[in-house]
């Protein structure tokens, strides 16, 4: 006879198995070699399950608990997120490295040591950037001179000479970027900062961008007037195209650092030069952009984009699988070789030309080579558990109660995790969707 259920037990979730058929309500027990116990919806009865059919375990939130498309991680001040070849990936922050193992002061399932052979890479976790604006969009409220920018399409468009400028909320770090395409002869002018707009050059940033070339010029005002100065200036020969086909889309990515008078173009990616301006110099105090075009062509701007800066820059997509452990800093600089350990915040990374140290929170990924290819395969792994912060971890020997799910992994051995912080636990040898297994 089956046991009588508590009357309060909240209905959760829901079981799917690998012939297609669903059953909701609540997984309340769960051991290995065992049936488990479940309370159907609407029901006041257990039933015994066999999990051995069973394909999918999908939980609700914890009643009185966040929803579930909501994070509940336990672990939300993590600051890192690793990655390992079994597709275990875990949010925590890491306390020390050494040449075994990588420790964890915290992460869904508590402090953990895990083996540094298996990882595949360490990303320093960045805070989702402000959007400030984006666009273009037809219903901005644009200034123009020369009325001959247009909005088409979701993109602006010039004709001849003509200046469109849109007011926005400049922070004291952000970055600016923009997809630009021309036809014909014609170069752009793009201000940042400017105090209003019918003096768009005054008081700003200038980017001249022209076919083989971009500028970063300065118009300052000063106690004695005003100075115009260069801050750097970047020049890529290129033949001359057909005036009558557009050219290529470039993005152009600005990094603008008010605080310490810094910034940084990219184009199309790459790194292309920075500028500094001089001691004791002011940030500009508009909050006017602008685009001005010159010259008997056309320019086309879309995918206007100007968010809060989190201070990394682009990293470049390597070209081929590394053969040493990869760092990539905050600043954008890479470095090859082998992190020697990691102690009270400091690094000690060794390189083919110098040994060096530096503190972790300059770190932005760390990437580790693959593995030797003749060594043993990675096996399918019997269960991953999904959680609701976007982590996974694979486990065998699953047992599960009211209040945790527990596993045995091949990286850290015993795991246990809350219950509300795990969205769904998938068996992928016994799914038809998709494995969540990286490959």
């Amino acid at each position: 006879m089956p046991a009588r259920a508590r009357a309060e037990a909240p209905a959760s979730g829901l079981i799917s198995f690998a012939d297609g058929d669903q059953l909701r309500g609540r997984l309340l027990s769960m051991t290995p070699g065992a049936p488990a116990a479940f309370l159907p919806d609407g029901g006041d009865q257990i039933a015994q399950l066999d999990m051995t059919t069973v394909a999918r375990i999908e939980f609700a939130p914890k009643d009185g608990g966040p929803p579930a498309d909501q994070a509940a991680s336990g672990a939300e001040d993590g600051n890192h997120v690793l990655r390992f070849h079994d597709s275990t990936v875990l949010t925590g922050s890491v306390a020390w490295i050494d040449d075994a193992i990588i420790a964890l002061s915290s992460s869904p399932a508590g402090p953990l040591h895990m083996p540094r052979e298996q990882l595949v890479r360490l990303s320093r976790r960045l805070p989702d950037p402000n959007v400030i604006v984006s666009g273009p969009e037809a219903a901005w409220e644009l200034t123009n001179q020369g009325e001959n920018w247009s909005f088409h399409q979701g993109a602006l468009y010039s004709n001849d000479y003509s200046s469109t400028a849109l007011q926005v909320e400049l922070p004291r770090k952000f970055l600016f970027e923009f997809d630009l395409s021309t036809k014909g002869q014609v170069n752009l002018n793009v201000s940042v900062g400017a105090p209003d707009k019918q003096n768009l050059h005054t008081d700003a940033y200038l980017i001249q961008v022209t076919s083989h070339s971009v500028n970063l010029r300065r118009h300052a005002r000063r106690e004695r007037g005003s100075a115009n100065y260069s801050l750097f200036s970047h020049h890529h020969p290129q033949p001359v195209a057909d005036s009558s086909e557009p050219s290529p889309v470039t993005r152009y990515q600005i990094f603008f650092d008010f605080d310490l008078g810094q910034i940084s173009l990219f184009r199309n990616g790459g790194f292309i030069g920075s500028g500094s301006e001089s001691e004791g110099f002011t940030a500009p105090a508009g909050n006017i952009v602008s685009f001005t075009s010159f010259g008997g062509g056309r320019a086309r701007v879309s995918r206007i984009r100007l968010t809060e800066w989190n201070g990394a820059f682009p990293e470049p997509a390597p070209s081929n699988p590394p053969t040493q452990e990869s760092v990539s800093l905050m600043n954008g600089d890479i470095l090859s070789g082998r992190l020697e350990g990691l102690r009270e915040g400091l690094c000690a990374f060794h390189t083919a030309f110098a040994a060096l140290q530096f503190p972790f929170s300059e770190i932005r990924e760390l990437t580790a080579p693959p593995p030797d290819p003749s060594g043993a395969a990675r096996p399918f792994p019997e269960a991953v558990a999904l959680l609701r912060n976007g982590d996974r971890v694979t486990l065998s020997q699953l047992r599960i109660d009211e209040e945790s799910i527990a596993g045995t992994s091949a990286l850290a051995g015993t795991i246990r995790l809350p219950r509300e912080t795990v969205r769904s636990i998938e068996f992928p040898a016994r799914s038809s969707r998709p494995s969540p297994v990286e490959s």
